[in-house]
């Protein structure tokens, strides 16, 4: 996933969120992605510099980066 393709960072996070909604509704709870590494793959789908502004804040909270980076 891209930001790019969504065109703003709230059409993104909607996506990314739905997408990995119905990724561990299939996956057993041992086998979820913990929050850290959601967080991570979040990120990287961010153009190089929305990741340098992510990388400043301290949250791992995706929808805490959300909105932080709204106002980038």
């Amino acid at each position: 996933m891209k930001l790019v393709k969504y065109g703003n960072i709230d059409n993104y996070t909607e996506s990314f969120m739905d997408i990995t909604k119905k990724m561990n509704a299939c996956l057993p709870k041992k086998d979820r992605l913990p929050e850290r590494k959601l967080s991570e793959i979040y990120v990287a789908g961010m153009p190089n510099w929305l990741q340098i502004e992510a990388s400043r804040l301290t949250s791992l909270d995706i929808i805490e980066l959300q909105n932080s980076l709204r106002k980038v």
